[in-house]
C-alpha cells in the first residue's frame, strides 16, 4: 500500500542524519517513526531507525485482510542491516474460493 501525505523533521550534519520524526498516513492507518544515521568512515553507517504503524490494513499473509499496529526497527553498522519487529493484528477475514478441486459441488 501506498505512503502518503508524509512530513518529517529531519536534521543532518557532517557525521549525523537525525530522524526527529517522520508522519505519513499509509494502508488507511498512520505511520510515525524516529532515528539516526551515524557517519562514522567507510562501511562505518551504524543506523537505529523505528516505525511504528497502527490502525493499518494489510494483506499480511496473501489472501487474508488483516487490521492492525506494529514495529518495525532497522539496525546495525553496516550491510546487511538487521530488520526486526511486529505486527498485531487486531482483526481478519480471510478471501478464499473454493471452486479448486470441487466437481459436481463436492471437494476431492
Amino acid at each position: 500500500d501506498a505512503v502518503e501525505k508524509i512530513r518529517s523533521d529531519i536534521s543532518f550534519s557532517q557525521n549525523r542524519l537525525m530522524i526527529n520524526s517522520v508522519k505519513a498516513q499509509m494502508a488507511g492507518g498512520t505511520l510515525q517513526g524516529d532515528g539516526t544515521i551515524n557517519f562514522l568512515g567507510l562501511k562505518n553507517l551504524p543506523a537505529n531507525l523505528r516505525l511504528r504503524i497502527d490502525n493499518v490494513s494489510l494483506n499480511v499473509p496473501d489472501q487474508v485482510k488483516t487490521q492492525g499496529y506494529g514495529e518495525l526497527v532497522l539496525s546495525g553498522s553496516w550491510f546487511p542491516y538487521t530488520l526486526g519487529g511486529s505486527y498485531r493484528i487486531q482483526n481478519a477475514s480471510i478471501e478464499k474460493e473454493f471452486t479448486e478441486g470441487m466437481t459436481g459441488g463436492q471437494i476431492k
